[in-house]
C-alpha cells in the first residue's frame, strides 16, 4: 500500500502522509542493504579472525544523498568504518563527516582511511605528501591509514604514486614514517 508513495504524480499528493510513507521505505531498504551487504561481510570476516571495511560509493560527497541507501547505516554492522582520500589533494575531505558520524554512531573503534592513490599534481608526490595527507585525516577523525599506493610488482603499478623504497621521493622519508 505504501509502494505510491515513492512517487510523485500518478494520484498522489506531496503531502505529510506520503513524506512519512517514503522516509520508512528509504529506512526499510537502508537497513537490509547495511544488513545483507556489510553486514554479511563481517560475518564471513570475523569467522576468520578479520574486520571488515568499505565504504558505500560517493561517502565522501558534500551531499550523501547521491549513494543508493543512507552513507552513516551502511557502517551499522560492519567492523570498521573506512573512507577515501585518493585521487588528489583535498579530494574527498569533505565528506570526512559522513563515515566519522557513523563511527560515532554505531561505536565504531576503527576509522581506516584509504589515501595517496593517484595524488595530483604529482610534482607534489614527495615524502612530506605522507605527512599531510596523514595529518589531515586524523584531524578529520580517522585513526588508522592503509596506503593505496603500495605495489608488490612496479611494473603492473596502475595508479602512482608508488609508496616504497624504489620510489627515489618517497625512499629517505619511509623510515622516520
Amino acid at each position: 500500500k505504501y509502494y505510491p508513495y515513492l512517487f510523485k504524480g500518478n494520484g498522489v499528493e506531496d503531502t505529510p502522509e506520503a513524506g512519512a510513507a517514503r522516509s520508512m521505505m528509504f529506512d526499510a531498504r537502508s537497513e537490509l542493504f547495511a544488513y545483507a551487504y556489510p553486514g554479511t561481510t563481517e560475518e564471513w570476516a570475523k569467522e576468520r579472525g578479520m574486520t571488515a571495511a568499505g565504504h558505500p560509493a560517493g561517502s565522501y560527497q558534500r551531499d550523501p544523498m547521491v549513494f543508493n541507501c543512507d552513507p552513516l547505516k551502511f557502517y551499522k554492522y560492519a567492523g570498521a568504518v573506512l573512507m577515501d582520500s585518493i585521487h588528489r589533494k583535498s579530494f574527498a575531505v569533505e565528506g570526512a563527516k559522513v563515515p566519522c558520524s557513523s563511527a560515532i554512531n554505531y561505536d565504531k573503534e576503527l576509522v581506516y582511511c584509504e589515501t595517496y592513490g593517484n595524488f595530483q599534481p604529482a610534482s607534489e608526490n614527495d615524502g612530506l605528501m605522507l605527512y599531510r595527507g596523514a595529518i589531515d585525516m586524523y584531524a578529520r577523525g580517522v585513526n588508522s591509514i592503509i596506503t593505496h599506493g603500495t605495489w608488490r610488482t612496479p611494473e603492473r603499478m596502475g595508479i602512482v604514486p608508488e609508496i616504497s623504497w624504489r620510489n627515489p621521493a618517497m625512499a629517505t622519508e619511509l623510515p622516520s614514517y
